[in-house]
């Protein structure tokens, strides 16, 4: 999520091909109907899947 509005950045940081993000992106964004361009968006999915995530 950290760099989520770089779409030259992320593929790197997740080791995937540019095309693959852009692509998972749009299928995100067409099953829940989310703008995932929007920042108080990512910042609550961000915040969401901090809470969700086990404790370590």
């Amino acid at each position: 999520m950290a760099t989520a509005s770089n779409r030259s950045t992320a593929p790197v940081w997740l080791y995937i091909h540019r095309t693959t993000l852009i692509y998972r992106i749009e299928r995100i964004r067409a099953i829940s109907g989310l703008d995932l361009d929007s920042y108080p968006t990512r910042l609550y999915l961000s915040i969401c899947f901090q809470l969700l995530a086990p404790a370590t």
